[in-house]
């Protein structure tokens, strides 16, 4: 857990990201994830009884939860609840695009963070994907480079 932690710090070469207190403090947060995870489901639980809008915002959240953990097939679960509520909200798309990044499956980061940046009017979250879109097309190009040396 700790190796796909710094793995997916690494991907912002020259950012304060990487430090190692950082990593420790992450590290640190993920330890309590069977609290974190229980609680959870509760909020998931108890924002069925709400609206669309706030059932999509804590399947979201998570899928967070449990990609911090490594645990993809949970997050993936949990973000296809989401996208069940409103496949036009971006936020999903941007975890989805976040998971494939931080595993490595650069072809899928693009392909989600495209979606995301089609259905987001925020200029800030817009902003926010499009430099996860370009921090995943470089590492596409990089590989597809290394590709061709071999």
């Amino acid at each position: 857990m700790a190796r796909a932690i710094k793995t997916f710090l690494n991907l912002k070469v020259g950012s304060s990201l990487s430090s190692d207190a950082t990593t420790n403090l992450l590290i640190n947060l993920v330890q309590v994830k069977h609290t974190a995870l229980v609680v959870r489901a509760a909020a998931d639980v108890l924002a069925l009884a709400r609206s669309s809008e706030d059932n999509y915002d804590s399947c979201c959240r998570s899928a967070l939860s449990h990609a911090v953990q490594s645990s993809y097939q949970w997050a993936f679960g949990a973000l296809q609840a989401a996208a069940s509520k409103s496949d036009a909200w971006s936020k999903h798309h941007y975890i989805y695009g976040l998971i494939h990044g931080a595993t490595g499956n650069f072809e899928r980061a693009v392909f989600e963070f495209n979606k995301a940046l089609q259905t987001e009017g925020c200029k800030e979250k817009h902003r926010r994907i499009l430099e996860a879109l370009t921090i995943a097309q470089q590492q596409l190009l990089a590989a597809s480079k290394q590709e061709r040396r071999q």
